[in-house]
């Protein structure tokens, strides 16, 4: 899934540039900044888990803000932050489960 505050189509060049296009099936479901709900709102991941039918104890949230570790804890799920230069600020906190330099690190 991908949730993000940008347009349809800054989404679509992500999965273009990242060699994901054509793939409806990757990052399903996509929530731009149509969604009515917007990170940190809890309901993103929500609307996430019941998408894919997971208790949101069975999904890890990734992301590299605050918002995302927000959303993802508030909603009951794993989280992961991806390291960013501001991401220290989070270093300790109760919000993040696990750090990662990338989301390759994820998927490996």
């Amino acid at each position: 899934a991908i949730s993000t505050r940008n347009m349809d189509a800054a989404v679509e060049h992500f999965l273009d540039a990242a060699g994901f296009s054509g793939r409806e099936d990757v990052f399903d479901p996509r929530l731009s900044r149509n969604f009515p709900y917007n990170k940190p709102d809890p309901r993103v991941a929500q609307h996430v888990c019941r998408e894919w039918r997971c208790l949101p104890d069975e999904v890890i949230f990734c992301g590299d803000h605050e918002d995302d570790m927000k959303c993802g804890r508030l909603a009951g799920c794993r989280t992961i932050l991806i390291r960013t230069p501001g991401s220290k600020l989070l270093e300790g906190s109760d919000l993040v489960d696990h750090f990662v330099s990338s989301l390759s690190e994820v998927l490996d």
